[in-house]
């Protein structure tokens, strides 16, 4: 019984997207919707393999990243290796909206910098207006308290 490659098991088991450029793998996934198959009896992520065989080793302690933000994609174009903090920062520029909906955008956004946090000013501006707003009615139910006094 002959073997199959683990590069023809990659290609085989995964389908090329025209639109996105992603291969998606088509096997099994986990409830992330990354894929896995096992090479030498140990379960792994197909994306890393794919990264292995057709890129480069995976320093150890370091991620395989996807560009696309597809977990089950193994397009070896669409993977880059870094740390989560990278990982983070990828998605995170990749984000057009705040988490509220605002547009994320060089009118819209400032950076704090002590940490170099993005904000949305829209989202900062209602929340000073909700904080000034709880401050006024404290203010008012204890001016009321001491009146009735």
């Amino acid at each position: 019984m002959s073997s199959i490659s683990l590069i023809d098991r990659i290609i085989n088991n995964s389908i090329p997207i025209t639109e996105s450029g992603c291969w998606i793998w088509l096997k099994a996934t986990d409830k992330d919707g990354y894929g896995f198959i096992k090479v030498n009896r140990k379960q792994m992520r197909t994306h890393r393999v794919s990264h292995e065989i057709f890129n480069e080793e995976i320093p150890t302690g370091m991620m395989v990243c996807h560009k696309c933000d597809t977990p089950s994609c193994i397009n070896p174009n669409h993977l880059f290796v870094g740390t989560a903090t990278d990982n983070g920062q990828d998605y995170s520029n990749k984000k057009t909206h705040c988490k509220r909906g605002h547009l994320k955008n060089i009118e819209n956004i400032y950076y704090e910098k002590s940490n170099k946090a993005k904000h949305c000013r829209v989202c900062t501006k209602e929340r000073m207006r909700r904080m000034r707003d709880k401050i006024r009615i404290r203010t008012f139910r204890e001016r009321q308290h001491v009146c009735h006094q």
